[in-house]
């Protein structure tokens, strides 16, 4: 036998029924509460990343409004003067060798000194199924100021099927824009492009980035 009579149980029923509502209503209440902090969540990401592609965008257009050193851009012009000499049909061998061996010397010189601010990406290659993967490659990033050169470097350990991402000297820094090399047909997208032009003509491609993202990331009032 229960030692509670009917009256009991009836008011303990009608006291559980009130708890019963009123968590009920307060677990709606928190549900809703938690949509709201969910959708303000939400609204806080895009909104954090927003400015996290805005200052990235500031920053790589004050790369470009940095430029090219006067001693580094005074080397690289000399350089494409020589450049452009050696590849001329009116000069003798001897000055040709002469040229390609100061050239060569030249071409070290710019890249112990550039910093190496405007930087293409080439992405690697995992490699095919169909050769076990042992036609794969790293990605590779060059300056195209010196044309200084990097292999990523696997840190897997594995040179067939992981396409390695990290540099160590050519690496995202606050410096420097690094801009995925402009789309090519094959076979020309395998080499890296000739970076021995102008300087306006080498640096365009960064500059129409920076254009495209302050102009997509900066508001008028913010400019």
């Amino acid at each position: 036998m229960i030692n509670l009579t009917t009256q009991d149980l009836d008011k303990m029923a009608v006291k559980s029924n009130k708890k019963i509502g009123a968590l009920g209503t307060d677990l709606v209440d928190i549900k809703i509460e938690i949509g709201k902090l969910q959708g303000k969540k939400v609204q806080m990401e895009r909104d954090l990343k927003s400015e996290q592609d805005k200052l990235g965008a500031t920053r790589e257009a004050q790369v470009i409004n940095s430029g090219v050193p006067k001693e580094i851009l005074r080397l690289r012009i000399k350089l494409l003067v020589d450049i452009e000499r050696s590849r001329s049909d009116k000069i003798t061998i001897a000055t040709k060798e002469r040229l390609d061996r100061e050239i060569y010397t030249a071409k070290k010189e710019l890249g112990l000194v550039c910093k190496h601010p405007f930087v293409f990406h080439k992405n690697g290659y995992e490699g095919s199924p169909s050769q076990d993967y042992e036609n794969g490659r790293p990605s590779i990033r060059y300056c195209v100021i010196c044309n200084f050169e990097e292999r990523a470097k696997n840190l897997k350990q594995d040179a067939y099927r992981c396409v390695a991402n990290d540099f160590e000297i050519l690496g995202d820094v606050e410096n420097r824009m690094v801009l995925s090399e402009p789309y090519r047909q094959y076979p020309e997208s395998l080499s890296k492009i000739d970076i021995w032009v102008h300087i306006a003509v080498a640096l365009k491609p960064f500059e129409d980035c920076a254009v495209r993202a302050l102009s997509s990331k900066t508001s008028p009032d913010t400019v």
